[in-house]
């Protein structure tokens, strides 16, 4: 074979492999540039719930919490539903709902908006409505030790049901009227997580929600619970909340109480 002829002997050669490793090369790049992939966790409990303060009961509860991360952002969408009933008369009624989105600043700052409705007319609110904006802080990301404090500002709206004191009036319709009030709003809120063993965690919560119109005027939200995994989809939990009011309604009581034994299903 003459020198020319080995030479375009090389040259195919080169130019079979640049043929077969071009859609390896192109498939590579296209990964790259594919859009970025969305993570879902789901985590759902069906509790027996005992409930004290203003609703006063033993019944069940629904407690839902999906989150989406895409990236360095995170919504989470969280909700509870209460209500029983004895002899025709409602013992607890409670309805909640929370939208939190997340944006990462770096490995623990992020920034936060969050909004949320609850409705609890045995504590004299029909509804409250808040909408608040702010950051966050990972002070501890460990493997079993979490902390982190967030703190946001904003606006909550809210329509109460005040008792009123009229004479010689026995319906009961007739002695509650509706406010509606508006103000401005701070939530300072920090949570411990502490996984105890390789299928227990115990997580603590403490939120703050502050009328910034009225120093008086502030809840305080005390959260506690111990789950075990009895599978990767499966969880028992028990957990307390105590939800202090400073300033309630009119009528109602400071203080409501819930303990709860959950099934936790998650995915």
């Amino acid at each position: 074979m003459t020198d020319r002829s080995q030479k375009y002997s090389s040259r195919w050669v080169v130019l079979f492999w640049i043929f077969l490793i071009h859609p390896l090369l192109w498939a590579e790049d296209a990964a790259d540039h594919s859009p970025p992939k969305v993570i879902y966790a789901s985590e759902t409990s069906f509790s027996l719930v005992l409930v004290k303060g203003n609703n006063d009961s033993l019944s069940y509860s629904l407690d839902t919490r999906q989150n989406f991360d895409i990236m360095k952002n995170r919504i989470m969408l969280a909700g509870r539903f209460i209500l029983s009933r004895s002899d025709g008369i409602k013992t607890a009624e409670i309805y909640t709902a929370h939208l939190k989105y997340d944006r990462k600043l770096g490995a623990r700052a992020y920034l936060l908006g969050y909004t949320s409705y609850d409705q609890n007319k045995l504590a004299g609110y029909n509804f409250r409505v808040a909408l608040s904006f702010g950051g966050g802080m990972t002070w501890v990301n460990q493997e079993r030790t979490t902390f982190l404090t967030e703190l946001a500002f904003g606006w909550n709206n809210e329509e109460n049901t005040k008792s009123v004191n009229l004479d010689n009036v026995s319906d009961r319709n007739l002695l509650q009227k509706t406010m509606t009030s508006s103000f401005p709003t701070s939530i300072l809120n920090n949570r411990l997580t502490c996984r105890v063993s390789k299928t227990a965690e115990v997580v603590l919560r403490i939120t703050a929600f502050l009328n910034l119109e009225d120093a008086r005027s502030y809840r305080m939200n005390n959260y506690a619970s111990l789950s075990a995994a009895i599978s990767p989809q499966l969880a028992l939990k028990t957990s307390v909340e105590i939800i202090y009011d400073n300033d309630p309604v009119p009528g109602f009581k400071h203080t409501d109480a819930y303990l709860l034994s959950s099934l936790v299903i998650k995915i």
